[in-house]
């Protein structure tokens, strides 16, 4: 309960980029990259790591990464193939993990290793370009870890598709 409130802290954070001078945009990423932290703590400290908090954080946090990154583009801080290319990233793993549990599929759904340090970079990303410090190395370190996790998202959800289907007992008659 409380992790699914600190979750819904970094959404209403995600509305107020757009309003924000660059000051103030550093402390809101820095409070989200906080609560991203807080809620899964929180979470597997009390033992509700299942439920709504499965979906809710990262909900959060694509709301959260895509007004960001909205807001950078619109203020022409960030180019837009990298934007199309994070979301593009959040699309694939959204639609794939729709399809799989359409198709009642089974698979890994927790976030791996190298997804986990791409959030990390999504978000100090926009704080290096704001602060102007390193913006273009922060940049292809983030463009790296969006492509591997998409890799790994994608080989995954190919790995249990195709399990699904070697598993399946055929049916006569």
């Amino acid at each position: 309960m409380i992790a699914n409130f600190i979750s819904f802290i970094r959404i209403i954070l995600a509305g107020t980029l757009f309003f924000l001078n660059a000051k103030q945009k550093l402390i809101v990423i820095f409070v989200a990259a906080i609560t991203d932290f807080l809620d899964g703590y929180i979470a597997r400290w009390v033992r509700q790591s299942q439920g709504s908090g499965m979906w809710i954080d990262p909900l959060a946090d694509k709301i959260f990464i895509t007004c960001l990154y909205v807001s950078l583009v619109l203020e022409h801080q960030v180019p837009q193939w990298v934007f199309v290319l994070f979301v593009g990233r959040d699309v694939l793993i959204s639609a794939g993990y729709l399809f799989m549990k359409y198709k009642k599929m089974f698979g890994n759904f927790t976030p791996s290793f190298v997804s986990k340090v791409n959030t990390c970079l999504q978000m100090l990303y926009p704080m290096a370009v704001i602060s102007s410090t390193y913006p273009e190395l922060f940049m292809y370190l983030t463009v790296t870890t969006t492509i591997l996790s998409a890799i790994v998202y994608l080989f995954r959800f190919l790995l249990s598709y195709w399990l699904s289907k070697a598993t399946r007992i055929p049916t006569y008659g």
